[in-house]
């Protein structure tokens, strides 16, 4: 028994002895693990604070020096640090929406205004906002949910009728539009657009509508237009400032071909504010509307005398104005001063980042189209100097207007322009047919845009003449004047594509019709001659020759070409 109780005893010694926790050396490790956590929380934190600190600064300071891209970027960082940050998230909003240049940062800008109102719905400010860039949008049904919510507190706000009047109007409830915005016209704090949107209504949909309900005087048996014109006087009458109310209806006069209407409230409108550059602007686009009509009837005196015009308006702005700088540019074009045209062009395109950096709203916007006239100008003018300059055109010649093409390409609704200057180069270089193909190809964009289609038609007219398809000619010609019958230069290209072509009554017929144009005369004179040589001699008439042959001399007693 004691041997065994010995060997165990020895069995038990060999164990390996546990080794005791050392408490205090842990309690150490633990406390200085601690203190290094709560120091590099605190280290991070002051960090965090620190930066999203200068990153507030950062916003502020863009903010003050106008550089909105700035401070979007700043707040876009700050953001990523405190999402939650409603005040922040608002004025991100704010700022996307004023430098929206696109649908994208329209969009970015209504996701924001979303997600403040999730977190704080009472925010009544912000979604007027989100309300207003919901139109932008084309988000109609979105927009009306909202304008419900904000109406519930405010029924009368003219605004908010407006805005509803909008979206009923683009989901084709064109009697509820026509309501609202009357409600609105209705208002002391009535706005020039209510009252131009409900003219504009009345004059596209008036079957549709209860004209006398519109009518601010209630007449029985009034027409559209005669309501919509009481309309616009109502707007003069009421908005303020009232130079705009003036310009406002000066601009619905002349898209109803009402030019001395028009005339009357824009020199009005410069009596109320003789500088301000959209007075200016509409004074001088007047002025080369008349020019255009003048020098279209043969009337080069008085295109002369409205085409300076328009330039002093010009003038007295365009540093202020670069719309002003695309008027100017015009008239030298107009005059044949291409290269000055085209040094005035540069001049404005170098200048563009500073009014860009400028604009907001709707001045961006303005500012983007004006951007697009120029840069497309300036090419198109490049291009047809290259093509006066040499009738074997180099690839050198066009390198600027293919930088410029690129430039285009950046911008948003220029498709149909950079499709069109492609086009114009093609011919530039003789190939015909690929620039054929690309006119066609632009004439089935938007161009209504950018009054793109008679220069399409012609540049077409050219194609086919040179292709010798007198026959495509003529039917690119005929779709010109059915869509367009009042284009007299077009009239006058289709009448000469039906002489190419044989068609020689129908061209008699077309020339006739033209009679009053210069050179026309003379034109349809030497064409009856043709058509009486074919006759027998026992039944030619030579009346209408002789007859067109004295107003020939009479418009240019000194031309040699008469006999």
């Amino acid at each position: 028994m004691t041997r065994t109780t010995t060997a165990k005893q020895q069995k038990k010694n060999k164990r390996p002895q546990l080794r005791r926790m050392n408490f205090r050396f842990l309690g150490i490790a633990i406390g200085l693990s601690l203190v290094v956590m709560v120091g590099v929380a605190l280290l991070h934190r002051y960090q965090l604070q620190r930066f999203s600190g200068q990153w507030r600064q950062q916003v502020q300071t863009a903010l003050q020096r106008g550089e909105i891209d700035k401070a979007i970027q700043a707040c876009t960082r700050y953001l990523t640090l405190y999402p939650n940050d409603t005040e922040t998230l608002e004025q991100l909003g704010i700022l996307l929406d004023k430098k929206a240049a696109s649908g994208r940062m329209l969009l970015q800008a209504y996701m924001t205004f979303e997600t403040v109102l999730r977190q704080d719905p009472g925010r009544d400010n912000v979604r007027r906002r989100l309300v207003d860039v919901a139109i932008k949008l084309g988000r109609y049904n979105d927009a009306l949910a909202h304008l419900e919510i904000l109406r519930r507190a405010s029924a009368t706000d003219p605004d908010l009728m407006y805005q509803a009047g909008v979206c009923h109007e683009e989901n084709g409830k064109f009697a509820e539009a026509a309501r609202l915005y009357r409600e609105s016209t209705m208002s002391a704090e009535a706005k020039i657009n209510y009252f131009t949107q409900l003219a504009g209504l009345v004059l596209r949909r008036p079957a549709e509508l209860d004209l006398k309900e519109i009518d601010p005087l209630s007449r029985d048996g009034v027409d559209a237009s005669q309501v919509a014109a009481q309309i616009m006087d109502d707007a003069v009458e009421k908005c303020r400032p009232q130079y705009q109310a003036y310009l406002a209806r000066a601009d619905f006069r002349q898209s109803h071909a009402d030019l001395d209407g028009a005339e009357k409230d824009i020199q009005t409108a410069l009596e109320l504010a003789e500088d301000d550059t959209d007075v200016l602007l509409a004074a001088a686009q007047l002025a080369l509307e008349r020019a255009s009509a003048a020098a279209t009837s043969g009337q080069t005196a008085d295109a002369a005398k409205y085409r300076e015009t328009a330039s002093n308006y010009a003038r007295r702005g365009f540093e202020r104005d670069l719309r002003l700088y695309f008027i100017l540019a015009r008239v030298l074009v107009d005059t044949g001063k291409r290269s000055e045209a085209i040094a005035l062009l540069r001049e404005a395109i170098d200048k563009i980042p500073i009014f860009r950096e400028q604009a907001v709203g709707d001045k961006l916007v303005l500012m983007l189209v004006t951007e697009r006239q120029l840069l497309f100008l300036l090419a198109d003018e490049l291009i047809s100097q290259a093509d006066a300059d040499s009738s074997d055109i180099v690839e050198d010649s066009l390198k600027e207007p293919q930088s410029l093409v690129v430039s285009l390409k950046n911008l948003s609704l220029t498709e149909p322009l950079v499709t069109f200057l492609e086009g114009r180069m093609s011919a530039a270089t003789g190939k015909w047919q690929d620039a054929a193909r690309k006119f066609e190809q632009a004439r089935q964009g938007p161009h209504q845009l950018f009054a793109l289609t008679r220069q399409i038609d012609l540049q077409l007219s050219a194609c086919y003449r040179a292709l010798e398809t007198p026959n495509l000619r003529v039917k690119a010609m005929r779709r010109a004047v059915t869509t367009d019958p009042l284009w007299l230069v077009g009239r006058l290209e289709f009448a000469s594509a039906l002489t190419d072509a044989g068609a020689l009554q129908e061209a008699i017929d077309e020339y006739r019709s033209l009679i009053r144009v210069t050179g026309v005369p003379l034109t349809l004179a030497r064409l009856l001659t043709l058509a009486q040589i074919a006759l027998p001699a026992d039944v030619r008439d030579w009346t209408e020759v002789n007859t067109l042959l004295e107003l020939a001399r009479q418009a240019t007693p000194d031309a040699p070409d008469i006999p």
